[in-house]
């Protein structure tokens, strides 16, 4: 039996930038850490063999446009994130249109490709955004990768197929989740990846395969950066010292992790899948 390929992905986005508006309120352009980050990512699957989709930050292209490019050039496919790192259910269709359109076209600016994928910042096209998926489609998205087909209180469609499916002319490739005793747990990888024991992500690329189905797996850059996040300032708050604490927890273990992953499993870029 030929084995099912399955998706891997990265959301190049900077959060050394993002972390700073969220907490501090501060706008300011990605940093040259998404630089070195990204090519210690790109090191890793060039390494296992493996292509990846990278969904791009537009405002990372305007600023590194030579990162996207290497990226592109390294033969990887390239997809949109937007452009600001916006929730879609937060800014409304009109802004969203405007995002995917002022994104796509910096980004075809920076590496000479139009992106036809997409996913949301947060993962953000919920049950909340049914008008998402025909405004992608209008624009000229032929597939995306937002939906977690899980119960989560940021994002998540509970009731989802778990399974590529087609939705207002697009294919959409959900994340990867585990079902145990009837019910999905996240396991798609990021956050989850670094957190959880590994058998959990294996788990969940296994039984995806079982049903012949892939598994869409994700990571950040930044969870491949060698210096963990710090500000001179410190966090405003409490919870905001939590929030840069469990953003640097575990990250020593992603290098090791996505590199096992992708020699057990194999993985392709989104578009494949679509």
């Amino acid at each position: 039996m030929t084995p099912v390929r399955n998706g891997m992905s990265v959301d190049l986005e900077d959060w050394f930038s993002l972390v700073r508006r969220r907490l501090w309120g501060v706008e300011e352009p990605p940093t040259a850490r998404v630089v070195t980050a990204t090519r210690r990512l790109l090191e890793i699957l060039d390494r296992a063999g493996t292509k990846a989709t990278f969904f791009v930050l537009g405002n990372v292209a305007a600023t590194f446009p030579d990162l996207v490019r290497e990226v592109a050039d390294r033969g990887h496919e390239i997809g949109t994130h937007g452009y600001g790192h916006f929730r879609v259910d937060a800014i409304g269709g009109e802004r969203f249109r405007e995002e995917l359109r002022t994104s796509r076209d910096v980004i075809e600016r920076a590496c000479g490709r139009r992106p036809v994928g997409h996913r949301a910042p947060e993962f953000s096209v919920t049950a909340a955004t049914p008008w998402a998926f025909e405004i992608m489609a209008r624009e000229g998205i032929t597939f995306d990768s937002s939906v977690f087909p899980i119960r989560h209180r940021r994002y998540g469609i509970p009731g989802a197929p778990v399974a590529p499916y087609s939705i207002d002319g697009l294919r959409e490739l959900p994340l990867a989740t585990l079902s145990v005793a009837g019910r999905r747990m996240p396991a798609a990888g990021g956050g989850y990846l670094r957190y959880f024991p590994y058998s959990v992500i294996e788990g969940a690329v296994r039984q995806a395969n079982r049903r012949g189905d892939p598994a869409v797996i994700y990571v950040h850059p930044y969870e491949f950066d060698p210096e963990p996040l710090r500000f001179p300032e410190g966090a405003p708050t409490a919870r905001g010292r939590l929030f840069i604490t469990m953003q640097n927890a575990f990250r020593g273990r992603m290098p090791g992790r996505l590199a096992r992953l992708l020699t057990t499993f194999p993985f392709g870029p989104l578009g494949e899948l679509a």
